[in-house]
């Protein structure tokens, strides 16, 4: 027992002399961890970064020296498939916005052309000096509705049909504008059909007059000298004899106007004079005016040219506002003296025709002495003698008269085709309709022509290029 006892206490003993060992190996090494630590952090600059671990540190010096390697690149992507463009639906979406684009640009002309029209009427008349606040509020209504829709639609149908034509046919031929501008024509149906009329009158003369200057020039029909004003003369003449005799062939409105631009002519004195029978001649004093017809006509021309003066200068400044302004702020001096030339230009020029032709009249009649009604020769002299008065006028706007009187005389042939039975041309179905298509596609052939764009007037070709225009 005492054996066994006595090498149990000797183990014992030994396994406490290796615990101690082992703990004072684990002392001085953890010192000597400690110590290098503080010498690290003492010499270290910052430039390296330090590993740490369990009972070590170390400092990579190849850090310190070389800089850090880039980055690896990212993996390519797979190829991704092309975005395909449909370029026929683009430029489909592209011909639409265009076609909406002319829409809207014809819409705002039309109410902006009914809107002024009225203007200038209410300022001709005085109606807008009456009530001013009334009349302006009456500018938008339903007829301007229906003038600016048929300008929208006649814009938009041209441009569409033009493109049409010319994607069918892979290029540009001359007979698509013509085409273009009778189908565009069609949708004047929209339009209230007494302005209709009045438009395909207007249209009229201008494409017949297109016709004559397009057959002079090539070679068709010979040279004229002065002929703007023997058609203004004859056209004048003709206008006078209806005035007198035949006041049934001329627009109501139109007749109108000329009575009151005589200033003292009315109808029931003109029926008196050239209408109805009568047993002996009639004097001109005092049934038709006071004094003598020499002294009354002196008077008269002073007094039409104050009455045209102020008619002309509404006229003219109208167009030099809307058309114009560009100019009238760059060069205002240079545009109001313009504008006052022009309008004593052609307020001399209508003061001294209508004076002329009224004294004429009388004259003619009193060399005539006879009964009335005086013969249809009288005011047909009259006009013409009374017509040298354009000679006054400019020659860029003799044209102009000889396309509105024109207007005027197509008004009155139309009239007399009407009233003879075997004709009747009233009763065809949307005569107006057809004759305002045909009348269009003549100008539109002509404003997309080079060689024929100047036979329209400046003005026309451009509302034509406003209407149509990108």
């Amino acid at each position: 027992m005492d054996a066994q006892d006595k090498r149990r206490e000797d183990t014992e003993d030994q396994e406490k002399d290796d615990d101690r060992e082992e703990d004072g190996t684990q002392d001085n090494t953890d010192a000597i961890v400690d110590a290098e630590l503080q010498s690290v952090s003492a010499n270290s600059t910052g430039g390296g970064f330090a590993l740490r671990g369990r009972g070590r540190t170390k400092m990579d010096s190849q850090e310190q020296a070389y800089p850090p390697p880039p980055p690896p690149l990212p993996l390519p992507l797979p190829p991704s498939a092309p975005v395909r463009i449909n370029r026929r639906q683009q430029k489909s979406w592209q011909w639409l916005l265009s076609l909406a684009a002319v829409s809207c640009k014809g819409f705002a002309v039309g109410a902006g052309l009914h809107g002024g029209v009225r203007l200038v009427v209410g300022i001709t008349n005085r109606q807008l000096f009456k009530n001013p606040w009334r009349y302006l509020t009456s500018l938008p209504s339903v007829d301007a509705l229906r003038f600016a829709s048929f300008l929208a639609l006649s814009s938009a149908t041209y441009k569409a049909s033009l493109t049409l034509l010319q994607s069918y046919c892979k290029q540009k031929r001359g007979w698509h504008p013509t085409v273009a501008g009778f189908l565009a024509g069609l949708a004047s149906l929209l339009d209230d059909p007494s302005r209709r009329h009045t438009l395909t009158l207007f249209l009229s003369a201008r494409a017949l007059g297109v016709l004559v200057l397009t057959l002079h020039r090539r070679g068709y029909l010979p040279t004229v000298s002065c002929l703007p004003s023997v058609l203004f003369a004859t056209f004048q003449s003709f206008i006078i004899l209806c005035v007198a005799h035949y006041p049934y062939l001329m627009p109501r409105g139109y007749y109108l106007s000329v009575l009151r631009w005589s200033q003292y002519y009315t109808d029931e004195k003109l029926r008196m004079f050239y209408r109805q029978t009568g047993p002996s001649f009639l004097p001109c004093q005092p049934l038709m005016h006071g004094g003598t017809c020499h002294a009354h006509g002196a008077g008269d021309l002073f007094r039409g040219l104050w009455f045209f003066s102020k008619i002309y200068l509404t006229l003219y400044s109208i167009p030099l506002l809307l058309f114009r302004t560009k100019k009238l702020l760059q060069q205002p001096k240079e545009s109001v003296q313009q504008l006052l030339s022009n309008t004593w230009t052609s307020a001399l020029f209508f003061a001294v025709d209508a004076a002329l032709t009224k004294y004429m009249l009388c004259l003619l009649r009193n060399l005539h002495g006879g009964p009335p009604p005086a013969p249809k020769g009288v005011p047909i002299l009259a006009g013409l003698i009374g017509s040298v008065g354009i000679l006054i006028e400019r020659k860029s706007r003799r044209m102009e008269l000889v396309y509105y009187t024109l207007t005027q005389v197509l008004y009155s042939f139309w009239r007399l085709l009407c009233i003879k039975k075997p004709l009747h041309l009233d009763q065809l179905p949307y005569g107006s309709l057809w004759l305002f298509s045909i009348s269009l596609a003549i100008l539109m052939h002509a404003h997309e022509s080079p060689n024929e764009r100047d036979f329209l007037a400046p003005l026309i070709n451009k509302a034509l290029d406003l209407l149509l225009g990108d």
